[in-house]
């Protein structure tokens, strides 16, 4: 093709992609306003739908947690929540784990803010709160999430749940805390245990 007739045959060919494009356009235009007014059209008659039923159990440490409270409520334990983020004063040093003490290291403490603020690394936190609240005799339980900065394999991981009890009262010993040491175990695993 020589120069002149693409100068002849240019702005033809220019207008017949122009007159395509719009055309394409126009059709595509029409194609999704008739599904529009197609679904305009369409009835969902949710009442009619049968749903599934979910059907689940709760998770194992959920179910371990919810028995063990059961077991010590049986005996005059009440329940006691402590907040998962904790103050260092206690979760440390009403404790009296001392400044220098590995466990207050940030390798194993999750700190949020370092010395300040912290995930709990044991339910022990909640030893003082029980103790400012309540006048002997206490029986009180904790159990819970715990936090410690590990590094994570098939024996360790950041996050484990840990069990306590806070038993104050006049005449209590070594051999209460054997006899619920065996009530729980015998009560969990049998009597043969």
């Amino acid at each position: 093709i020589s120069k002149i007739e693409l100068k002849t045959l240019g702005p033809i060919f220019n207008k017949i992609k122009l007159e395509l494009e719009r055309k394409i356009s126009d059709a595509r235009y029409e194609i999704r306003e008739a599904g529009y007014r197609k679904l305009d059209q369409e009835k969902l008659d949710l009442a009619a739908a049968k749903l599934k039923t979910r059907q689940g159990h709760l998770h194992p440490l959920t179910q371990i947690e919810q028995q063990t409270a059961e077991i010590f409520q049986k005996i005059g334990f009440a329940q006691f929540e402590a907040p998962h983020i904790d103050t260092d004063f206690n979760n440390f040093e009403v404790l009296n784990i001392p400044q220098n003490h590995p466990a207050r290291d940030l390798w194993d403490t999750l700190y949020i803010i370092p010395g300040k603020l912290l995930l709990r690394t044991h339910t022990s936190n909640a030893q003082i709160r029980i103790l400012k609240q309540n006048n002997p005799p206490i029986r009180m339980m904790n159990i819970g999430r715990c936090f410690r900065y590990e590094a994570v394999d098939s024996r360790h991981e950041h996050t484990f749940e840990q069990f306590e009890l806070v038993y104050v009262d006049k005449n209590v010993s070594m051999a209460n805390l054997q006899y619920l040491s065996e009530y729980f175990l015998k009560t969990i695993f049998g009597p043969e245990f």
